[in-house]
């Protein structure tokens, strides 16, 4: 897995349990085509043609695992939560201050110097 980078391995951890894009976005802080983008990489890195196969291979690499009780496990998800988290904070704050309009030309009284 050492040719993939930290934004397909982690997006591999959580659509390795089969979940789908747009769910997998919330999880990872990003945009449903952002995670379909990835995903489309991955299978290709990969060298995977479905999604099932793409869940095979993440079974196979020790990704997913499915316990007895037919629960899914994603060891590496657990290790790769904080910078997840951290990953959601930053983005979260570069959409805040993309979506703040800039005021500080209007602002009352305020001299406009060529």
């Amino acid at each position: 897995m050492a040719q993939l980078t930290l934004t397909e391995k982690m997006v591999l951890a959580v659509i390795g349990d089969g979940s789908d894009d747009k769910c997998a976005g919330e999880r990872l802080g990003l945009e449903p085509s952002s995670v379909h983008a990835h995903r489309k990489r991955l299978m290709r890195k990969l060298d995977v043609q479905t999604r099932e196969s793409l869940f095979r291979k993440a079974l196979e690499l020790g990704v997913v695992r499915i316990l007895p009780d037919g629960r899914t496990l994603r060891p590496s998800f657990e290790v790769l939560r904080p910078l997840i988290e951290s990953r959601k904070r930053l983005l979260t704050d570069r959409r805040t201050l993309r979506e703040t309009p800039d005021l500080s030309c209007v602002a009352e009284g305020a001299e406009r110097h060529p």
